[in-house]
């Protein structure tokens, strides 16, 4: 055994290895190597029974009514009845506020008439191309899809009402535009997110 120390008056000693202890034995504080008390933290209440005390909790608590906290308080994670943890997910979802990028449901919708002469902006900023759906027939004039002023994607005339194009979340970096020629008929949605 090593050499004897004292923490607050009560023996502790350090042990390379640590000892065997019998039922009943009586015990002396360990310490690591600098000195430093050995502890094994718990808390005092088991999983599942009523809260009480100050114990460490590695797990959470629940509450029928959260608690409210003033600012720099600690406080408990917050389970439901079932012990599935609570969360509160961001109410603002996109690049910049917290660098999501794919987004498991939901998106914009923008029905474009070709036969509208000018461009068609469909989102003046940086944009989600998830896809696109003919509702009327092409004429025989194919449609443009830009990215700022550069054509990324190129619709063939005479497209059909009913084609779907998955468009695999296209990022469009600048911005969504639908350019068509001043003679062209037909109508399409296109589904985009911000990005």
């Amino acid at each position: 055994m090593g050499k004897a120390t004292s923490l607050a008056g009560q023996p502790a000693r350090y042990n390379s290895v640590a000892p065997t202890i019998t039922d009943g034995a009586a015990v002396g504080l360990q310490v690591d190597v600098n000195g430093n008390l050995k502890t094994i933290p718990s808390g005092a209440v088991a999983s599942g029974a009523a809260d009480s005390g100050n114990p460490v909790k590695v797990g959470l608590k629940y509450n029928a009514t959260p608690p409210t906290l003033d600012d720099g308080d600690r406080g408990d994670l917050q389970g439901d009845g079932n012990s599935n943890l609570k969360v509160t997910p961001a109410t603002t979802l996109d690049r910049v506020n917290d660098a999501i990028t794919n987004y498991p449901v939901g998106c914009n919708m923008a029905v474009v008439d070709l036969a509208t002469d000018a461009d068609v902006v469909v989102s003046a900023t940086p944009a989600v191309l998830v896809g696109i759906y003919v509702n009327t027939d092409f004429s025989a004039h194919a449609v443009n899809i830009l990215d700022g002023a550069v054509t990324k994607l190129i619709l063939p005339a005479s497209t059909v009402a009913g084609t779907e194009k998955d468009m695999r979340r296209a990022i469009f970096a600048t911005s969504l535009i639908v350019n068509s020629d001043d003679l062209a008929t037909g109508s399409l949605v296109l589904f985009w997110r911000p990005l």
